[in-house]
């Protein structure tokens, strides 16, 4: 088993830099938590024998995988720690690929096709989406062969809006900016039509823990 590196303390502005996403402290965190990150990086991993080093490694990692479960996390961000709190790092590398390779669920229809069982965000809640905020997009697929119809659903982050309002064309609206882990790939392009859900960056940070299933009221 190979033995863990020096913990590397994160750098948000370099981060940024290289995705144009910009990371954010999570302030809604159990003390505890913070402790026992800070106990398990205060020593350097690479002076320690390699039972011990693993061990504070396993830790810091289960740390981690609790304050991204407990912060309801989008899907593509990471979670680090500074030494003093915990911090979100927007991760286009990991944004499910099937938005690459599948045309994007049109919730409008679908919400009209289920009314009672299938619920968009109101024109008033889309107006209030701006860069930095989160929505939910989906793909599906038909069945074919031994493929059994399907579909997933993904959170993204909006970098850019075009115009407002729910959009009857397929003109894109919003983009979100992804990429795979070896080379970068085309941002994925939206309208309103798309959008499932909505998770503004002030909600996130708040630590409010709506229910997303449900429309706002």
């Amino acid at each position: 088993m190979p033995r863990p590196p020096a913990y590397k303390f994160p750098d948000p502005a370099a981060w940024e830099v290289r995705y144009g996403l910009k990371p954010y402290p999570l302030t809604k965190v159990a003390a505890f938590l913070a402790h026992n990150a800070a106990t398990a990086i205060q020593k350097d991993w690479s002076t320690l024998d390699l039972d011990e080093a693993c061990r504070l490694q396993a830790t810091l990692d289960s740390i981690f995988e609790t304050v991204e479960a407990s912060a309801r996390l989008p899907v593509g961000h990471d979670v680090q720690f500074d030494g003093t709190q915990f911090w979100a790092f927007p991760h286009p590398e990991k944004l499910p690929t099937a938005a690459e390779q599948m045309p994007l669920m049109d919730a409008v229809e679908r919400n009209r096709e289920h009314p009672d069982s299938f619920f968009i965000p109101s024109d008033a809640e889309l107006e209030e989406i701006h860069a930095g905020d989160f929505v939910q997009l989906g793909v599906g697929w038909k069945g074919e062969g031994e493929r059994k119809a399907g579909g997933e659903r993904f959170w993204v982050q909006v970098t850019r809006r075009a115009k407002r309002g729910r959009a009857s064309s397929s003109k894109p609206t919003w983009l979100a900016l992804t990429s795979t882990a070896t080379k970068p790939t085309p941002p994925v392009e939206f309208t309103s039509r798309n959008i499932l859900k909505t998770m503004t960056a002030a909600e996130l940070l708040s630590g409010r823990n709506r229910d997303l299933d449900q429309p706002k009221k």
